[in-house]
């Protein structure tokens, strides 16, 4: 049992991505920024949900703050996808549960 374990998580990690790119906003803390958009890339419910129904998404990135109805978008079918990571005094961040909302 731990080595099939240990086979399907070496053959998981010889898969490509399905998030082809990320790309945060030209704004203080980017690397943080850049690390929450790595933690949904790298997300097993995230990876789950895409491999199940065979989809891809070209490019996930930071949704702008200014955007306050929205907590984000699909365009085309996962080409893009924006979330919102910040709230608007461009400060602080939303908290986890609200960004995998």
């Amino acid at each position: 049992a731990a080595e099939s374990a240990k086979q399907r998580k070496r053959e998981a990690a010889l898969k490509p991505s399905r998030i082809k790119r990320l790309e945060v906003l030209e704004l203080p803390e980017k690397e943080f920024a850049m690390t929450l958009l790595q933690k949904i890339h790298d997300d097993r419910g995230i990876k789950a949900i895409l491999e199940k129904h065979n989809w891809h998404i070209g490019l996930l990135k930071e949704l702008t703050p200014l955007e306050q109805k929205i907590a984000g978008y699909n365009r085309n079918r996962g080409m893009e996808i924006a979330v919102k990571l910040r709230h608007l005094d461009y400060q602080s961040w939303r908290s986890w549960p609200d960004i995998m909302e």
